[in-house]
């Protein structure tokens, strides 16, 4: 115990076991003596959040802070996020006290209040609190104010331990007697919460009068705009936001030589508090310029939300695309695409020099990319512009918006082959343009199935991969024999693979996913039929850890098989007829097998179908037994099915013990399992009272548990005793 107290008293030690510690631990931690108060308060500081809050019917409000703290601890603070509503009084705050931040995050929307007048209104709220206090208190004695400096000594008193606070307003806080910390409920393990909100004062009822009179309130000041002195503006208006970007920018800019990240995520409602071109050159400002050949610090950066002009858009992107690492756009819009871009490849040619000047680009140092439903923006635009000058490539996110579904195919994308690999000056090349040989990471959706993305056109995006690809999502989209033969280079490497919802993809297609690929460890597809799994090859994914379809368990022809509504009008388009008479002849040679267990001998018909189905039931248990490592294990319909004949013909596992689900015995890992939601697997209670007896790792059971809904809670509740969730 002597040489443990010996280590601890070496800061090394200290700083290294402080950063497995919770923010809350390390407050705790630093109440011990000055030292450790040294060691752990730069990683108190580390990651902090400045936002406003909103909810009234908190018992404690702490005001903006001081200036003196940010001088004190901005050099401490690394990153730093602003949630919104935020001033910009305080934004100018943390840009005078925060110089080394590296990761900034943006998530402020446009203040309720412009910022000229927040001093006004600060002025408002304090005269009203103490007021209101005066009054509520003139029977209990004297009253003993604390200053906002002061307020915010107490709370680092409270971080800090028993130790005085150094700074310009340590003194301010002498006189108050609170032995309590008023604002513990501000502290997250996340960060540091900086709580900036126009109020002071102590968990008196007064707070519930005082906001009342401050919502009545809020529309009778002479607003002040530092743009147009002398004028009155409602809150809200322009002013405020211009004046908050151009604070924005003044953080980015302070901050420019240890910015790493840099995130901006404006999610309130248009057209409010949109980016100006001023901030936007300020982006520009923290990448060097074409001419040198210095490196930036800025390596990623994302932008969520609202609206970003084209020319804006280009302009940032050719300033940055030999920097970023990193570069996210979701769920954007792009102003004046269609002006700016066209709709001929000459037009997208001629405007795209006239942004990008005739020099060539460099290559993009990009190596992880989303691109999630970028409106405005046709997807043949943003494969130019973003994804083919991106040779190192390492993760592609590419999400579709739904607003592409109603446009023709040869408006998303070109028709042939050497058009879809041109570059965006339209230069033809006979190979293609590049190739992603580092690309281990691919994620292709749309926002609905009716989006023309072909088969052919998703082929030739795994074609210029590499031959390492690690995971590979797929949603809405078309994936048939030339997009499976394009991923068979990959299932010695796969990972996680996801098909949902593409169209044409049959069980055939996951068994031999399943009997082709030995480091699978998580797979999720709409449906494979069992028959599909009897009459493939073993499984070799022995290590896989995440099941996600659909185990269809209907004796009925495949021709009559009810199907996702996704693919079912692909079938029937394309004349699937040949196919389905394979899948007819393997079904009457699932009956023969009932030779070899000595049920051939029945005329029954049905009997004969009940007889096939728990045969195949049976081989289904034993394959899945062999999955050992298996944690979550869905067997719901996540799919949609149309019409009433459809859902009745569809039949799943029977999840009794007589049925075979001892044979699951040896899947010990399952944490998860989700039954079918739309039909019963006929659990009962003996099968329930074995999965808790067995899978002692079990924590979560969803579906459908029982016939009946008595039977329903019956199972639930026993579920529940015994510490699963249902």
């Amino acid at each position: 115990m002597h040489q443990e107290e010996n280590a601890l008293n070496l800061p090394e030690i200290r700083s290294i076991i402080g950063q497995y510690l919770t923010r809350q631990d390390l407050i705790h931690a630093s109440k011990v003596s000055h030292a450790w108060r040294q060691s752990f308060k730069p990683l108190i500081w580390r990651e902090t959040i400045l936002r406003s809050s909103q909810n009234p019917n908190r018992a404690t409000y702490l005001p903006p802070p001081p200036l003196s703290v940010f001088r004190e601890q901005g050099d401490l603070i690394r990153s730093l996020t602003l949630e919104g509503p935020v001033a910009a009084e305080e934004v100018h705050l943390a840009a005078e006290g925060c110089k080394r931040v590296e990761h900034l995050r943006l998530s402020a929307t446009v203040p309720s209040v412009p910022s000229s007048n927040y001093a006004h209104i600060n002025n408002f709220l304090n005269n009203h609190n103490n007021n209101g206090r005066r009054n509520n208190n003139e029977n209990a004695g004297p009253s003993n104010p604390v200053s906002t400096a002061g307020r915010w000594n107490l709370l680092l008193l409270a971080e800090g331990g028993n130790d005085e606070v150094n700074g310009d307003d340590s003194d301010s806080d002498s006189d108050s007697g609170n032995s309590q910390d008023p604002h513990k409920d501000n502290n997250d393990d996340d960060g540091i919460r900086i709580v900036g909100v126009d109020g002071g004062g102590g968990g008196e009822s007064s707070d519930d009068s005082f906001w009342s009179d401050w919502n009545r309130s809020e529309y009778d000041f002479d607003y002040e705009s530092d743009d147009e002195p002398n004028n009155s503006h409602a809150p809200g208006r322009s002013s405020g936001r211009i004046d908050m970007w151009k604070k924005l920018a003044e953080l980015v800019l302070q901050n420019r030589a240890t910015l790493r990240e840099l995130e901006i995520v404006l999610l309130s409602p248009p057209p409010c508090g949109i980016p100006h071109l001023s901030f936007w050159e300020t982006v520009i400002d923290c990448f060097p310029p074409p001419q040198s050949y210095s490196s930036s610090t800025l390596t990623s950066l994302s932008l969520v939300g609202r609206e970003i002009k084209g020319v804006d858009l280009m302009l940032i992107w050719r300033a940055a695309c030999p920097h970023l690492t990193r570069l996210e756009l979701a769920r954007c819009s792009v102003e004046n695409e269609a002006p700016l871009w066209g709709e001929s490849v000459a037009e997208i040619t001629e405007a795209a020099a006239m942004v990008m000047e005739t020099e060539p680009r460099p290559p993009s140092a990009l190596r992880h990319l989303k691109l999630v439903e970028v409106r405005g923006m046709m997807p043949r635009t943003q494969f130019k512009v973003f994804i083919a000058n991106s040779p190192r490539l390492n993760s592609l996110v590419w999400q579709l918006h739904r607003s592409h579904a109603g446009l023709a195919s040869t408006e998303l994308w070109v028709t042939t082959e050497n058009d879809f690999w041109q570059d965006y000056r339209g230069q033809e090349r006979e190979e293609p343009l590049q190739q992603w040989t580092e690309l281990t990471s691919l994620e292709l959706t749309s926002g609905k199935e009716s989006l023309a993305v072909s088969d052919k056109q998703v082929a030739i995006l795994l074609d210029r991969a590499g031959d390492t690809m690690e995971r590979l999502a797929l949603g809405n989209v078309r994936v048939g024999s030339t997009t499976f033969r394009s991923m068979g280079r990959f299932f010695d490497s796969v990972v996680d693979l996801d098909l949902r919802l593409c169209s044409n993809v049959t069980g055939d297609m996951i068994q031999q996913v399943l009997a082709s690929c030995p480091g699978l460890k998580s797979v999720a597809a709409d449906s494979i039929h069992a028959s599909d799994i009897v009459d493939g090859d073993p499984w070799v994914c022995l290590d896989l850890q995440s099941w996600t379809v659909f185990i269809d368990l209907s004796v009925a022809s495949p021709s009559s098989r009810p199907s996702n509504s996704s693919s079912s009008s692909d079938c029937r388009s394309q004349g699937s007829g040949r196919q389905q008479q394979q899948a007819h002849n393997r079904h009457q040679g699932q009956k023969g097998k009932l030779k070899a267990y000595g049920r051939n001998n029945r005329n029954n018909e049905k009997q004969q179908d009940d007889d096939l189905q728990q045969l195949l039931q049976q081989c289904v248990f034993e394959r899945l037994s062999n999955l050992t490592r298996l944690e979550h294990l869905d067997l719901d319909r996540h799919y949609p099915l149309t019409g009433r004949a459809a859902l009745k013909a569809v039949e799943t596992l029977d999840w009794r013990l007589r049925k075979g689900l001892d044979k699951l015995v040896a899947l010990i890992r399952l944490t998860t399992v989700c039954l079918s939601s739309h039909q019963t697997m006929n659990m009962s209670k003996s099968a329930a009272v074995w999965m808790i007896e067995h899978w002692l790792h079990l924590e979560v059971v969803r579906g459908r548990l029982g016939e009946r809904k008595g039977d329903h809670k019956e199972l639930a509740r026993l579920f529940q005793r015994n510490g699963i969730q249902v």
